[in-house]
């Protein structure tokens, strides 16, 4: 018997669609999502070295999916929070101690306001509203 482990990290960085379920009209409980930012200071059509181009080409192709659903779905800027990264990108695998703090801080930061923000009452009022448009289609 042998077995197969493939990093689903390349079709989905973010898989917020797998936990969220739009089949029910009030979940009991929320689904929170914290994100990476995306660098939008960098230019991708200014002339670049291959690896470069590359990284911006598996940036695009690993967040398609988790992007469409977002954007696809009014309920998730409720409860997806994005943290920023400045300059600090997410190929970098050798990454400075400080950076690493840096991330941890910025998350942190991220998800305390996330959680002092997210009004329970209004979200199930909107899933419930999305619901009952959904049905009425």
């Amino acid at each position: 018997m042998s077995a197969r482990f493939v990093d689903g990290g390349m079709l989905s960085n973010f898989p917020i669609r797998e936990f969220h379920n739009s089949s029910k009209a009030v979940p009991r409980f929320p689904t929170l999502g914290v994100r990476l930012g995306i660098n939008e200071k960098e230019d991708y059509h200014s002339t670049i070295k291959l690896s470069k181009y590359l990284g911006s080409f598996l940036s695009t192709f690993r967040g398609f999916y988790d992007n469409d659903f977002i954007e696809g779905n009014e309920e998730t800027k409720a409860i997806v929070k994005t943290i920023e990264t400045g300059d600090i990108s997410w190929l970098n695998f050798s990454m400075s101690k400080q950076d690493k703090i840096t991330l941890f801080q910025n998350g942190a930061k991220a998800a305390c306001e996330h959680l002092k923000d997210f009004d329970w009452k209004a979200y199930k009022l909107l899933r419930n509203n999305l619901y009952l448009k959904n049905i009425a289609k």
